[in-house]
């Protein structure tokens, strides 16, 4: 069995967005004949920043604005949530009590709060 082999490659127009695609020819031929080959995905290298739509380096420096300090804020409690280990992860009651929630998220602004489109009556 040929390991990462997903049947999509770089060579079938098919990209990765997450990453780049490597196809690796061993150089043997399987059973029916055909070169047999490796996909070899790499992740792009990318910040939780980056992924949230900031700015790349918004954690490694400090921030110069009010906007940029609630972004940093932001970035910090998505990426606490975001921690795999429960015992490290935050319960619900400290996640509520991070400084991006008692600082930005108590009173949002009409500007903040997405609202779904209104259904139409019959």
């Amino acid at each position: 069995e040929k390991a990462g082999s997903s049947g999509r490659g770089a060579d079938d127009g098919e990209g990765d967005e997450s990453g780049e695609s490597l196809d690796l020819d061993d150089g043997e031929d399987d059973e029916q004949g055909d070169e047999a080959r490796f996909h070899v995905f790499q992740p792009k290298l990318t910040t939780l920043s980056a992924r949230l739509g900031f700015d790349p380096s918004l954690s490694d420096r400090p921030p110069r604005s009010e906007s940029e300090e609630e972004k940093a804020l932001f970035v910090d409690f998505v990426r606490a949530l975001l921690t795999v280990d429960p015992d490290l992860r935050p319960s619900a009651d400290e996640a509520l009590r991070h400084p991006w929630i008692e600082t930005w998220a108590v009173n949002p602004s009409e500007r903040d709060i997405k609202y779904p489109p209104e259904e139409e009556e019959d």
